[in-house]
This record gives structure tokens, sequence and C-alpha cells, in this order.
């Protein structure tokens, strides 16, 4: 049976839909919301070959629908590909109204939410995610934004969807390289927030969570409904409740960005996990003892899931920092969320550039 989880904000509603082998129920849950009779489906050339023969059993009876098919790269959250979803909407609708539906992972949901943000000044939108990283966090909570060459998601807006749709079952057809970049997302939530979720990672293989369809459903679950919780507390931002979830996430998009985005987001947030770790010892809001004690556990959860600890794929110290100044939780000194203890985070501002530069080195060498 599927699990509803309701995210309310001053914006309005996002049903969030959790279960397995639902995903032909969406027509169902797009009907009673009683969206515009035209709809816009985004995906990438990878997903459409998956999923593309039951796009038609996804969208209500006489809804008149495009499919609108994208290069399965992280370089389509760009200006260029952000336009080109613009003029297919405007000229697909033309003087009618119309919704997006995003079908694929966090790069899919990233660019469809913020089309559909600034299209006619706002339009509904569906978030369908079918990578774990999608579902347990990038397709949660309203957060939409495209890259530039300067840095990761330095355009944006914060939008809600109507409709999550979360069907578990599609992870299957996931490659084990994108499974485990999925899971970094899940180490953060443990780290800021579940020690329960911490636990499962450090005692259990990957492929043990994978071939459990009931975990990967409860796991998932709990990190939404953390995001939810978080979220309805600060959606936009602008209490700093919302910035713990960005653990990890400051030095991690800075390794995205300087590797012009060969190093996929998730493996990029575990460094960047790594990183903020030795910064909190640094920073001396982590004891050396608690700072042993969690670096050996996320060792240990990370050798579970099959992390390579590669460090020459990592981008130069000089490229990481210029990336990180762009990074939009940059104000004057480098805030970044550092780790108390296992579930307890805080944000720290005035870190040293000295202290960031030394972690750097100890990971890059």
């Amino acid at each position: 049976m599927a699990e509803t989880i309701i995210l309310k904000t001053q914006a309005g509603r996002s049903r969030i839909i959790i279960g397995r082998k639902i995903i032909k129920t969406l027509a169902e849950y797009l009907s009673k919301l009683k969206l515009d009779r035209k709809a816009l489906i985004i995906t990438n050339s990878t997903i459409y070959k998956l999923y593309g023969r039951i796009i038609k059993m996804i969208v209500p009876s006489g809804t008149k629908y495009k499919t609108l098919i994208l290069p399965d790269k992280e370089v389509i959250k760009s200006i260029s590909y952000y336009t080109k979803i613009i003029n297919t909407a405007a000229k697909f609708g033309k003087a009618s109204n119309i919704y997006f539906i995003s079908l694929g992972g966090g790069v899919i949901s990233d660019l469809t939410g913020f089309s559909a943000s600034t299209f006619k000044r706002g339009v509904a939108y569906i978030n369908i995610p079918t990578s774990l990283l999608a579902q347990v966090d990038a397709a949660i909570g309203g957060k939409t934004a495209i890259d530039t060459s300067f840095a990761k998601n330095i355009i944006g807006a914060f939008w809600q969807p109507r409709l999550v749709l979360i069907d578990t079952d599609l992870l299957k057809t996931l490659p084990s390289a994108q499974i485990q970049h999925g899971f970094s997302e899940i180490l953060k939530y443990g780290l800021i927030k579940s020690p329960k979720i911490f636990n499962y990672l450090q005692s259990r293989r990957l492929s043990e969570l994978v071939n459990s369809s009931q975990i990967m459903e409860e796991i998932v679950s709990r990190c939404v409904k953390i995001k939810k919780d978080i979220v309805e507390q600060d959606p936009k931002e602008e209490k700093g409740i919302r910035t713990i979830l960005n653990f990890g996430h400051t030095i991690g998009h800075a390794i995205e960005g300087a590797s012009e985005y060969k190093i996929p987001h998730g493996k990029a947030v575990i460094w960047g996990i790594l990183a903020a770790l030795e910064i909190s010892l640094q920073a001396q809001v982590l004891s050396l003892k608690d700072f042993l004690r969690i670096k050996r556990k996320t060792h240990k959860a990370l050798e579970n899931i099959g992390f390579a600890f590669n460090k020459e794929e990592l981008p130069k110290q000089n490229k990481i920092l210029r990336f990180m100044f762009f990074d939009k939780k940059f104000q004057d000194s480098i805030r970044m969320v550092l780790i108390e203890k296992i579930g307890k985070v805080k944000v720290v501002k005035n870190i040293p550039l000295q202290t960031v530069k030394k972690v750097l080195k100890n990971i890059l060498t």
C-alpha cells in the first residue's frame, strides 16, 4: 500500500506518494488534482528507453501531452536547455494552460522545476523521481535550479511540486554506481538527523539494502520525512534551519563544478561530507574522540556501499576554492554546516580559509 506524506508551506501543499509498483497510478492522482488539459513531460534519453512505453498510461484521459527527450548529462541543467524547454512549452501550450511532468533523476527534476517556476510566472509541475538520489532528496522540497560555468545551482527558485510520486521499484533499473551515489544523501540524513539511518549504512552492505524492497522503501520514507519536517520549518531557507540539508554540499558542489561535472553529484557530496567532518574537528565543533569515532563509522558505511576513495580523480585545490566562493552559502566569509554528534549539526560562520585549505590538502593528497 502506498504511503502519502503532505508537505505544507505558505506556497501550498505538496503531496508525496511513496510505494512500489505505483507509477501507473499517476493518472488517478493527477485527475484528483484537477490540473490543466495539457502536459509537457520532460525526461532524458536513458529514462525514455526504459519507461517511454508507459508514458501514455500515466497521464489522465483527455489530457494532451508532449514528451521532450533531453540528453542524459549534467550539462542540460543550463540556460540553453532551459530555453529549449520554455520554447517547447510555449509552442505546445500556445494560448492554453499547461503543466510540466519531470520523469528522471535530480538533474531533470531541478531543470523541470525551475522551468515551471518561470514559465508564465509559474505553472504546476509533477515530479516522478527515477534515481535514488532524487527520491530521497532532489525531488522533494521545491528547490529548483540550473548551473552556469561559474557555479552549480546559481540560478534558481523555490517552487513546490504539486505532486511527487516515488515508485521505489524504479530503482531496480539503476546501475549500481547510481545507487551508490544516491546513498551519499542517505548518509547525509543519517549524520544530520537520524542515527538509525546511519546505523543501517554501517551494519549492512549495499547488496543487502538494495535487494530488500521493504528496507529501501523504509529508508526512502525516513529520508523524505526528515526533509519534509525541515522544509516546513524553513521553506525558503530564510531562518537557517533548512541550511543543515547542505551538510557536505559546500565543498561537494565545489568539487563537482571544478571537475566540470565529470564527478557525479553523489560522489562529490561524499567527498564533501568527509571534508566537513575534518573541518568540524579543526573548528572545534567536534572533539577528537567523537571525530575519530564518527570518521571510523562513516568510512565503514562507505566501504559497505563500495565507495572507492580515488583521490586521483579530484580537481586541484585552487579550482575547488574558486567554485566555493561562488557558492550561495558563501556570505562574505566561509559558512558551512558542521557536525557536533551523529544526528546533530550546526551552521558555522567565519571558518578561516586556512582551515579549509588544510583540510582540502589532507583530502587531496
